[in-house]
């Protein structure tokens, strides 16, 4: 093409067309040039990218892969009182159920996710547990956690030993926790946290004041079990109203027959209240077996557990 455009230059331009050949010879040198720049930047370019890839291969290599890291030591994570450090956890998927129970939208999701994890890695479900204990007080939302997280250990065989069922019974003045534990126990086999609960209402309802005989009556009541009724029986003509009724719904919760004559004694009450609990606890002791409830059931634990009290449920 070069030799075409010099051919056609002296054709045109004759003798006295020398000067344009020596304008066609610079600008060939100038493109030439400029190829040459061109060619050592594209292979600069393809020098720093490869260097560039090489530098973000490397750092991808060194970058722990969490489908392969190993699960944490449990053991490790705990402090001297066997609390759980939260810090401590791994980024794998205990830890993300441990921030769902804790930060879920709703109760509803905070024990799907307690369940999950109950069942899953119960080592961390016990310390989670622990942990909200030791906290004191419980709010309503970490009360049904603990009770709820209680019931899904025990359904898990072997997860949560008497002794460390005990200690949560213990580690607790929550009467909702306490009836749980003690609930569980006994449906073991064994009724010592039973009767110390029990115990513990007894001594409320010696207290002046309406409302801590009212609730322990409920306690009593919703244990599901005759161990108490004696107790409750001797409510039926409190002074309070409102007493009076706790104890009546108390009885229709334990299932207990043996008092129908002593709750109809109340049909009359000048409590519109009363007669209606008197009412509906009849209707619903004609449904239950004559047998006394003396045993524990998983489902008495579950409703319990699920913080229920429902006066004509068995």
């Amino acid at each position: 093409m070069k030799k075409v455009i010099v051919i056609v230059v002296f054709t045109i331009a004759g003798a006295g067309g020398g000067w344009l050949l020596t304008e066609v010879n610079q600008q060939e040198k100038e493109i030439a040039e400029l190829q040459n720049q061109l060619s050592q930047f594209a292979s600069e370019g393809s020098n720093r990218v490869r260097e560039e890839n090489n530098e973000a291969l490397t750092l991808q290599q060194d970058k722990p892969n969490p489908s392969l890291q190993q699960s944490t030591d449990r053991t490790s994570e705990r402090d001297e009182n066997g609390l759980i450090d939260e810090n401590s956890l791994s980024t794998d998927r205990p830890k993300t159920l441990v921030e769902q129970v804790l930060n879920g939208p709703s109760i509803y999701d905070k024990t799907r996710s307690l369940e999950e994890l109950s069942m899953t890695d119960p080592e961390t479900s016990k310390a989670l547990l622990n942990d909200l204990l030791a906290k004191g007080e419980l709010q309503t939302d970490d009360r049904q956690i603990v009770t709820r997280g209680i019931y899904y250990l025990s359904e898990n065989d072997g997860s949560l030993p008497d002794q460390e069922l005990e200690l949560m019974y213990h580690a607790t003045e929550d009467n909702e926790v306490k009836r749980v534990s003690a609930m569980v126990f006994a449906e073991r086999g064994d009724a010592a946290l039973l009767h110390d609960y029990v115990g513990t209402q007894q001594t409320l309802l010696q207290s002046d004041n309406a409302e801590d005989r009212a609730n322990a009556l409920r306690h009593l009541g919703s244990i599901r079990n005759n161990i108490g009724v004696n107790d409750i029986t001797q409510h039926l003509h409190d002074p309070d109203p409102y007493v009076r009724f706790s104890a009546i719904t108390a009885l229709s919760a334990s299932g207990d027959k043996r008092h129908v004559e002593a709750i109809k004694a109340l049909q009359e009450d000048e409590d519109f209240l009363v007669r209606e609990a008197v009412s509906n606890t009849l209707d619903f002791l004609k449904t239950v077996e004559p047998d006394d409830r003396i045993d524990i059931s998983r489902s008495d634990v579950k409703k319990v557990a699920a913080n229920y009290f429902v006066v004509n449920s068995r």
